[in-house]
């Protein structure tokens, strides 16, 4: 099983905790609202159906994820879309947004490392 499918499962396998942690009320269909900030061409894009996908068939339909067609803000305005409950999951990319989540100041070497040499991050 590739890294990418272990993190899937894992990741509709916490929703799922989360979900049953919620007692009578797991009986119920939930819908959680999810996006991100990339275009709907870009391949996360599909990957993202898939994933929700898997999580929904693995609840048995009882958690149902809605993804916004459009972005809400800018990456790093996606932290924020959760923590006011515009949504209830996005996607985020730590090191490129480290703001609201100083736990994980690995994802900045790279980048760190490019910015000590006067270059910037991106496609050269």
């Amino acid at each position: 099983m590739s890294k990418l499918s272990k993190g899937i499962l894992l990741s509709g396998a916490a929703i799922l905790a989360m979900g049953g942690a919620t007692g009578g009320a797991s009986a119920q269909t939930v819908t959680l609202k999810s996006g991100h900030w990339l275009p709907p061409v870009h391949h996360y894009t599909n990957t993202a159906k898939a994933w929700i996908k898997t999580v929904e068939a693995a609840s048995g339909g009882k958690v149902k994820i809605k993804l916004d067609r459009s972005a809400l803000a800018k990456p790093p305005g996606q932290y924020d879309l959760v923590k006011n409950g515009v949504r209830d999951l996005t996607m985020g990319v730590a090191g490129y947004t480290p703001r609201p989540l100083p736990a994980v100041p690995h994802g900045r070497g790279a980048l760190r490392h490019l910015e000590r040499q006067g270059r910037q991050p991106g496609p050269a």
